[in-house]
């Protein structure tokens, strides 16, 4: 298994955590380099094949994620069919880390500074004895072996502590705030405090992430007085190489969709409440926020497909279950009169179709025929008159141009 060349670092007893290793740097010169610091850590020469850890760098020396930002006065715009969310990725993506150009390693927790063997010559020294009287001078305390007690103590030495880039801090009486501010450009570029660390006066220590409390079991940090000042810096190193949530869904991609299990943050960005907000460095969100984009995401293909649906009537919630009922009464008996309404209007084109039939055939009947067909029918005086007013009355053309004249009409 490869493991870093360092002598005594502590990624040798991670062994259920992932860390990366880099190679040697191709370039001579910062090969070079990497060689005399690396030789005079560990005491010895190192191997060209040799890598060192993550954990021997600035976090600025590192790259894992990179920005593409997006200008007005481009020409590429984005489609209009693209969501906010892969606006979101387009913008920030995660990588695999990578050093960045001239990155050389520099964080050591113990340096050894073993050297050859000298001769007895040179490293032996005849001692003179004097009996004037000496002092001993006071060597002045370095930065990094200062004891922090309390919160006075803290404030004393506010100014004195290296915090990495990206951090800064504000304290008064009452605490002192250490924060991180990150860049965020959905629709406009803004700052948000992504990490907090709050040291208050009642010496209670806390961590938070986009506001919310993270627990200290959570982090795996261990700060608590008393402290040296550079336990702190190393506090703020790993506090920022963990990996935090990035959220649920855009507030601004749904506008009218809303979850009382979530909670929006100043971002516009959706925070499930059961979110623990620190995550593996292989995910993007957390299992929590990434069920709650797909519930938004359902929502969301609901309301636009009522909404293509314009032709169905929708009853209103204020109407009683009496009502209701009443509605789809009347919906039915609708229905049932258009049905009838067809039926009857066939039967008159029916009847219409045969009176005209019957007109034709009457235009080509005789007189003499006439008499033969009523007499065999055995109709009485009464009724060979009306028969024969009627025949008479067929045979006329309509100064209206209609169909069938009132007068047959009303004699058939």
């Amino acid at each position: 298994m490869v493991r870093c060349c360092v002598i005594n670092c502590l990624s040798h007893n991670e062994k259920n955590k992932k860390i990366s290793l880099f190679t040697l740097p191709k370039n001579p010169n910062i090969r070079k380099k990497w060689i005399n610091v690396l030789s005079e850590v560990n005491g010895k020469d190192i191997l060209s094949t040799s890598r060192v850890c993550e954990l021997h760098f600035n976090p600025w020396d590192i790259s894992r994620t990179y920005s593409c930002w997006s200008s007005t006065s481009s020409k590429t715009t984005l489609e209009s069919t693209e969501t906010a969310e892969t606006k979101e990725d387009f913008l920030q993506r995660t990588i695999r880390p990578k050093l960045n150009t001239n990155a050389i390693p520099s964080i050591f927790e113990v340096k050894h500074s073993q050297k050859a063997p000298q001769s007895p010559a040179a490293c032996c020294k005849k001692l003179d004895w004097s009996d004037e009287p000496f002092t001993i001078k006071p060597q002045e305390t370095s930065l990094q072996v200062v004891l922090i007690d309390s919160f006075k103590r803290l404030l004393e030495n506010v100014t004195n502590i290296n915090l990495p880039v990206g951090w800064n801090y504000f304290y008064d009486q009452t605490a002192v705030i250490y924060y991180f501010i990150k860049h965020e450009c959905i629709q406009e570029v803004k700052a948000v405090i992504e990490r907090k660390i709050v040291l208050t006066s009642e010496s209670i220590i806390r961590f938070y992430a986009y506001d919310k409390l993270i627990d200290k079991e959570q982090l795996l940090i261990n700060l608590q007085y008393p402290f040296n000042l550079t336990d702190l810096e190393r506090v703020f190193i790993m506090f920022y190489q963990k990996q935090l949530c990035v959220g649920g869904p855009n507030a601004l991609t749904y506008p009218r969709i809303t979850d009382r299990n979530s909670k929006l943050e100043m971002n516009n960005v959706w925070h499930h409440l059961n979110c623990p907000r620190i995550i593996s460095m292989k995910r993007k969100r957390s299992v929590q926020c990434q069920k709650l984009l797909a519930k938004f995401r359902i929502n969301n293909s609901k309301l636009k497909h009522s909404a293509r649906k314009c032709i169905t009537k929708r009853i209103g919630g204020s109407l009683t279950p009496n009502r209701i009922l009443f509605y789809n009464g009347i919906l039915k008996n609708k229905r049932k009169l258009i049905k009838t309404n067809k039926r009857y209007l066939s039967k008159i084109e029916d009847l219409n179709n045969k009176l005209g039939t019957l007109q034709n055939q009457m235009k080509y009947i005789t007189d003499a025929s006439f008499e033969t067909i009523v007499n065999n029918n055995n109709l009485n005086e009464s009724q060979k008159n009306i028969v024969q007013e009627i025949f008479k009355t067929s045979k006329l053309n309509n100064s209206k141009s209609r169909r069938y004249s009132e007068n047959w009409i009303l004699l058939c």
